[in-house]
């Protein structure tokens, strides 16, 4: 996939959960969080994560990210839903 919002977001993942370079490159955007292992406080890192790269706030807590937020693909749908993707920038 060469959306670079996509490969940013995926590679913020992988280091978010210490996954080596092959795990990270299995991410798809159907990817589920629960398959990826993902606790509620590493989704709201991994949140809180790209605020802070992309400068946002991305208005979800942590109930609200775990019901909604259930692929990979959810959590690049909202973060394009706050602008991410017009001009990302790399983060990792």
């Amino acid at each position: 996939m060469s959306d670079p919002l996509f490969k940013d977001l995926t590679k913020l993942i992988g280091k978010s959960l210490r996954l080596d370079t092959a795990q990270t490159e299995g991410i798809t955007e159907e990817t589920s969080l629960e398959s990826l292992d993902i606790t509620s406080l590493e989704l709201v890192e991994i949140l809180m994560t790209i605020e802070e790269e992309y400068d946002l706030n991305i208005d979800v807590d942590a109930v609200e990210a775990r019901d909604t937020l259930n692929t990979v693909g959810d959590l690049i749908e909202l973060g394009k839903q706050h602008g991410l993707g017009a001009s990302a920038d790399s983060i990792c």
